[in-house]
């Protein structure tokens, strides 16, 4: 007499495979969501007594959590503090600003260039608050100290990029009421979370894999009742 034998573990360990890929595909991953480019070495633009702003644009969704950029600044200049605003696109130009704050606790690096006598500095810095923000052109808004503090010191200059092709950056000397354009591009990189699309869809395919053989095994039963 022939004997049956079939083994309930290959399917369980495949779907729990897909299960366990939907769910860490659902955390996402930390990723570079915008570079704007490095130093070009020539020139910045006054965030000390001005509040400046440049552009970028992001192809998906995304949840921006940290920002990076470059300066070039005198030795007592730096006001123990970061003031950042996004905003979003007004035709090409600042907008409503979507998300703001004032870090002090941010990773501030010398390098070994100096510019006009200016000290270039690398700058990295927390979110008060990730921000998620679906694709479309924003604007990055810095400031040297809190937003208000507009006097001396004042030699603390955004570092200046290639051009890219996008609009031009923006500054503002009266608290953002107005936008005038700079006419430079700055170097800055924004990093954050990239959601993962296959998620959901991996989830559904391990629980419908398992209910197949749920469906299976009743119907094997079945058949030996039968016998």
């Amino acid at each position: 007499m022939m004997i049956l034998r079939y083994s309930h573990q290959p399917w369980r360990r495949l779907a729990a495979l897909y299960c366990l890929a939907a769910w860490t595909a659902g955390a996402g991953a930390a990723d570079v969501l915008y570079d704007n480019g490095g130093p070009d070495g020539i020139n910045g633009n006054n965030a000390g007594i001005a509040w400046q702003a440049d552009d970028f644009v992001l192809g998906h969704g995304a949840t921006l959590s940290d920002l990076h950029f470059w300066t070039y600044e005198a030795a007592t200049a730096y006001r123990n503090s970061i003031s950042w605003s996004i905003a979003a696109d007004a035709g090409g130009t600042v907008g409503a600003t979507l998300a703001s704050g004032v870090q002090g606790n941010v990773a501030r690096s010398a390098t070994d260039v100096v510019l006009v006598g200016l000290d270039a500095y690398q700058y990295g810095l927390e979110l008060n608050a990730p921000l998620a923000l679906a694709s479309g052109r924003y604007w990055l808004v810095l400031h040297n100290g809190a937003f208000g503090q507009m006097g001396e010191p004042n030699d603390f200059y955004w570092a200046t990029a290639a051009a890219n092709g996008g609009p031009d950056g923006r500054e503002s000397y009266n608290g953002g009421a107005s936008w005038g354009g700079n006419g430079r591009e700055h170097t800055f990189q924004l990093t954050g979370t990239v959601p993962e699309p296959n998620g959901t869809a991996l989830l559904g395919v391990g629980l419908a894999m398992l209910l197949l053989r749920r469906h299976v095994d009743e119907g094997r039963s079945a058949c030996w009742r039968q016998l």
